[in-house]
């Protein structure tokens, strides 16, 4: 409905920038650009960035005071559920790849939850994007954000779409502006959703469309794609990498079809019911940098197929049968911070989408905690509940 409605009303198409970055300009931002490797950022992007940042938050902070309790994620803000894990990476990891955390034969303990994309917490049938952020412990070594550079976790933050439907700051930020004040101020319906896609152009509106259009039967069953790039490595050796996860079963199950009436957690029920009687598991892999074209950096709605960047298998991820769905591994979980900035410099997250979410993530985590007043803090991987 919404693309038709774009053709009818004649949505802004957006200027669509070459995937070369040899000739592209300087950035203003205040986060390092690593221009050698092949970012790079228009001038103001640091001031879009924290005006996206104040939007969000200003999002939250009316929800809260309209008596949204408690204050939510922007995105992702339903939870199936987090799991313990260990993450193994593979004895046998090419010399090139032994970067960061991806030491041959090291295992780390780590926390995965599985979520929804939206803001709201929908019925599980509800066509969305679905994502898995994992978080590492036991990390040695000074991380990226100033404040957290003694923080032992790092996390990597993935969906199960190969590519981001935007990049393109101001894009983004027109949206959300339209978008927030509709769903507070107007009755929430599909006009006022288009409303706000108008602002993304015709093409990424699809993008998005296609992206938050899936149902899916298992979170333990899907594949999750990092969708922005990131470093690997530091120094003259370092490289752009994307990275995705893959479940290792053979067998999946299938989605619930559109006259079924599934429950409305039915995916959280799903996931307690495998764990309840076996493990699952998933393979860890990373692609690397092929050239601007086929693998660019600042273009995250462009997917890096494999045939251009074969993905290399460096880990693999195993949940063990457990019970996660106590009201206090839930509580546990809510409370949570997931950012791609939650990294050692060897995994450096790149690309503008990227340096939006160093801004953005961090302004959310605070904002939400503080109006729960819950502490912000990682985990060590000892938690039991």
């Amino acid at each position: 409905m919404a693309i038709g409605m774009c053709f009818l009303l004649g949505c802004q198409s957006p200027v669509k920038r070459s995937l070369s970055s040899a000739n592209a300009p300087a950035s203003d931002n205040d986060i390092d650009i690593d221009q050698e490797i092949g970012e790079r950022a228009e001038p103001g992007e640091a001031d879009t960035d924290r005006f996206i940042a104040d939007t969000i938050t200003g999002y939250i902070n009316r929800r809260y005071s309209d008596g949204r309790r408690p204050a939510m994620r922007d995105a992702h803000a339903k939870a199936h559920g987090c799991v313990r894990a260990t993450f193994d990476v593979d004895a046998g990891l090419p010399d090139e790849l032994r970067q960061g955390v991806f030491v041959p034969g090291k295992r780390y303990q780590a926390w995965i939850r599985f979520s929804n994309g939206a803001s709201e917490i929908n019925p599980d049938k509800t066509k969305d994007a679905r994502g898995m952020a994992i978080k590492l412990t036991g990390v040695a070594g000074a991380k990226i954000l100033p404040e957290e550079k003694d923080a032992t976790t790092q996390d990597f933050i993935m969906i199960n779409h190969p590519y981001f439907f935007v990049d393109s700051p101001e894009q983004y930020l027109a949206m959300l502006k339209v978008f927030h004040k509709k769903i507070i101020f107007d009755k929430t319906n599909a006009f006022n959703a288009l409303g706000a896609a108008m602002h993304l152009g015709l093409h990424d509106t699809r993008l998005a469309l296609k992206i938050n259009a899936t149902r899916i039967a298992n979170p333990l069953y899907g594949q999750y794609w990092s969708m922005t790039p990131y470093r690997l490595g530091v120094g003259p050796g370092r490289k752009a990498i994307k990275f995705f996860a893959k479940s290792c079963a053979n067998n999946k199950p299938k989605a619930p079809g559109f006259f079924s009436r599934p429950e409305a957690d039915y995916l959280q029920q799903a996931m307690a019911g495998t764990l309840s009687s076996g493990d699952a598991c998933f393979d860890f892999y990373l692609q690397t940098f092929k050239d601007f074209e086929s693998t660019p950096i600042e273009q995250s709605t462009v997917e890096w197929k494999e045939d251009a960047a074969p993905p290399v298998l460096v880990a693999r991820i195993t949940i063990p049968a457990q019970k996660f769905d106590s009201s206090a591994q839930m509580t546990f979980c809510e409370n949570l911070s997931y950012t791609p900035w939650h990294a050692l410099p060897e995994h450096k997250p790149l690309g503008t989408v990227n340096r939006a979410r160093r801004v953005v993530y961090t302004a959310v985590s605070k904002a939400r905690h503080g109006l729960n007043g819950a502490s912000r803090s990682e985990p060590t991987g000892d938690e039991r509940f």
